[in-house]
């Protein structure tokens, strides 16, 4: 499992059962009959942050369409 962001950095976030990526990958390693999940954070977060930063969450929260750059 990868992931650039971390969830506070979503203005929106919520966290699903209170927990972020890394515990949920935890949990899932525990399980005895399950395949195993190496997480891997914060790959390219540089760029995310910049991403997240640029997208328009007000308007996100509207549901008005969002105009993609041409």
């Amino acid at each position: 499992m990868v992931f650039a962001a971390r969830g506070m950095d979503v203005p929106t976030y919520k966290p699903l059962l209170g927990a972020d990526l890394t515990e949920a990958a935890a949990w899932v390693n525990a399980q005895p009959d399950w395949s195993k999940l190496q997480v891997v954070g914060d790959f390219m977060r540089d760029r995310a942050l910049r991403i997240i930063a640029a997208f328009p969450w007000a308007q996100a929260r509207t549901r008005t369409a969002v105009e993609g750059s041409s």
